[in-house]
C-alpha cells in the first residue's frame, strides 16, 4: 500500500533538502485515511523524481502538507525543514 502526495520535487543537496514539483510516496508501511488525512506509520518514506529518501520516520500528509517525523525532513506548503544533521530551509 502506498500513499502518495502530489507536491513538489525534492532534491538533497549537501544536506539540505530542495522542493520542486514530484510526487513524494510511501511504501513498505502501513496508510490509513482519516478524513481525507493519508498517514503512514512505521514505513520508509520515499521521494521520487528528486532522490529524497526517509527511513524509519512516521511521514503523513495533511491538506497538501507532508510530513515527516521521528526521521530527517519535512515538507510544509513548499517549504522543506531537515533535522538531524542540518539546520534550515529553502523556499522554492
Amino acid at each position: 500500500m502506498a500513499a502518495r502526495l502530489l507536491c513538489r520535487k525534492a532534491r538533497v543537496e549537501e544536506g539540505v533538502v530542495e522542493v520542486e514539483e514530484c510526487v513524494a510516496r510511501v511504501e513498505e508501511g502501513v496508510a490509513r485515511v482519516e478524513e481525507g488525512v493519508a498517514r503512514v506509520e512505521e514505513g520508509v518514506a520515499r521521494v521520487e523524481e528528486g532522490g529524497g529518501e526517509v527511513e524509519e520516520g512516521v511521514a503523513r500528509v495533511e491538506e497538501g502538507v507532508a510530513r515527516v517525523e521521528g526521521g530527517v525532513a519535512w515538507v510544509e506548503e513548499g517549504v522543506v525543514v531537515v533535522e538531524k544533521g542540518v539546520e534550515g530551509y529553502r523556499r522554492v
